[in-house]
């Protein structure tokens, strides 16, 4: 039963005015909604390839090299130099040890038997995103997460890039994309 005051029209509420949705919602409902976004635009992220016609190099198996650890070079010149004077391309990988992603490649992608083998066909080079070298070396190739992987031909294309990648699928860019 609603009970009326005595000198008024209006029922008597005695619940508290209901904060209107939106007033402090919204902004984190907005910021929620963009990290998914961002979320599902990094999971479904597939490789993109501009030169399908690099040279296929077959992949070594470990009983024809080595699978030891990767030696990656630090500097860029040195690993174009490099990359020049052998014709193997630069695989670049964009990381800092705070990404979390990058740990993830770390310990169970540059770590996989498989990706050490076919990463002699490369010239390995890893740019720490905290490192003084990192921002020219970002905007140059137009780095906008980490990580982030590229092929580079010697003379500085572009073969391909990517993000996060499994062992399996690593493995299966440099068999595909030389």
């Amino acid at each position: 039963m609603v009970t009326y005051p005595q000198h008024g029209s209006k029922p008597h509420n005695n619940a508290r005015p209901a904060t209107p949705v939106g007033s402090w919602t919204r902004p984190f409902l907005s910021a929620g909604i963009a990290v998914g976004v961002v979320f599902a635009w990094f999971v479904t992220q597939r490789p993109t390839s501009n030169a399908a016609e690099f040279e296929r190099a077959p992949i070594p198996t470990t009983s024809q090299q080595s699978a030891g650890p990767i030696r990656w070079l630090k500097h860029p010149e040195r690993a174009f130099a490099e990359a020049r004077r052998t014709g193997r391309p630069v695989l670049i990988d964009f990381t800092a040890s705070w990404c979390v992603p990058c740990g993830i490649m770390d310990e169970q992608t540059w770590s996989n038997r498989r990706v050490r083998a076919a990463m002699n066909k490369v010239i390995p080079l890893k740019i720490d995103m905290d490192s003084d070298i990192a921002p020219a070396q970002a905007a140059k190739y137009r780095v906008e997460f980490i990580p982030t992987i590229l092929l580079v031909r010697p003379d500085g294309r572009l073969v391909w890039r990517s993000g996060f990648v499994n062992a399996e699928q690593l493995v299966e860019l440099l068999e595909r994309k030389r």
